[in-house]
């Protein structure tokens, strides 16, 4: 419950909050004056379109999709604590490669993208020491993998090689070269640096 509580205070209320305002706002600027909304009724319309939508703010797009993360988070944690739960979430960490993040429209595949991203850092964090020491012995397949990765997007950009439908294939080969390169900073930074700031972030 405290998990909920959390992040209602630091995420959805600064997000309401915020939202409110946008909207209230948000309406056309008549020789320099801000326009407030022509009457309740179409605010009220527009507030809630804005707050399913995360559409008050370019960036708010976000918040709607880690608001059904949170809700689904006892769930993943089922799943990853079951006995096979390693091939959950091995089947979750394909989800991004063939359901394409779409930039900051609301689709099912950018939620089924972070479904995925979010099941694979939930898997990490539950046992992360232990992970990041298996991971060593593959740090030079990691830094193969990146490189390669990298090599292909550059490919992908200069002949304009885009979609494969249904998958941007951009964004797969992108996602690949993230996770690795994750992989690799995980390494590094247990055994390089010790940084207090950010596990005081990871608490909110």
């Amino acid at each position: 419950m405290s998990f909920y509580k959390k992040k209602a205070k630091y995420i959805l209320l600064p997000y309401l909050l915020m939202s409110v305002l946008f909207t209230l706002f948000a309406w056309t600027v008549q020789d320099g004056l801000i326009v407030l909304p022509p009457d309740l009724a179409t605010y009220l319309r527009t507030l809630s379109r804005n707050l399913l939508l995360g559409a008050a703010q370019g960036p708010y797009w976000y918040i709607p999709v880690v608001s059904f993360l949170f809700l689904v988070t006892p769930l993943l944690l089922r799943a990853i604590e079951h006995p096979k739960g390693s091939w959950f979430v091995a089947a979750m960490a394909l989800l991004p490669l063939v359901m394409s993040r779409t930039h900051i429209s609301l689709t099912v595949e950018i939620f089924g993208y972070f479904l995925g991203v979010y099941t694979v850092g939930l898997f990490w964090g539950k046992n992360h020491e232990a992970y990041v020491q298996r991971l060593r012995p593959y740090v030079p397949h990691l830094a193969l993998v990146y490189v390669a990765a990298s090599v292909i997007l550059v490919a992908l950009k200069i002949y304009d090689i885009n979609l494969i439908r249904p998958v941007l294939i951009q964004e797969s080969f992108f996602y690949i070269q993230k996770m690795a390169l994750t992989g690799l900073l995980f390494v590094f930074l247990q055994r390089e640096l010790k940084i207090p700031f950010l596990n005081q972030l990871a608490t909110y």
